[in-house]
């Protein structure tokens, strides 16, 4: 598994299931929407991409009330090797990037960044688009315009 960073590293592919998450202790349920996403990379034949957080976004959202984490970052990026992830690409989480809307955090992490924009790209997502939750049937809509196929797992 290769780890990248956002706006730190020249990361693109042509063709890529993203789920995105903090995925902080890689608990069941998170290991239950890596799975399925991993199930329909390895159907399609294209890489599996997980997308997460550093800081916590709790930490910048709101600071005292910050949940503990659960396990490190390397340890995270064990477990998701262990799981068959291919690729683990990390954003820096900062006040400026929580005040991202929804349709601008997938341009510039999904569609410009991870997926490269071809068109032929897979997102899949659990509970968290950004900040801002605007309603899944919106989402799913605004994805089939720009070339996605949104999937709810």
């Amino acid at each position: 598994m290769k780890t990248f960073y956002h706006r730190e590293s020249d990361f693109s592919l042509n063709a890529s299931v993203v789920t995105i998450g903090n995925f902080d202790g890689v608990h069941l349920g998170h290991q239950k929407i890596i799975n399925s996403a991993k199930e329909y990379a390895e159907k399609m034949q294209i890489p599996l991409v997980v997308v997460s957080f550093d800081p916590h976004p709790g930490k910048i959202l709101y600071p005292a009330k910050a949940p503990k984490l659960i396990k490190t970052r390397k340890q995270k990026r064990d477990i998701l090797r262990k799981m068959g992830v291919n690729f683990f690409y990390i954003i820096n989480f900062t006040p400026s990037f929580a005040k991202k809307s929804p349709e601008e955090f997938v341009d510039e992490v999904v569609v410009d960044g991870a997926v490269n924009g071809t068109g032929k790209s897979i997102y899949l997502f659990g509970s968290l688009l950004s900040r801002i939750q605007t309603g899944y049937i919106y989402h799913y809509i605004w994805g089939i315009v720009i070339g996605l196929l949104i999937l709810l797992v």
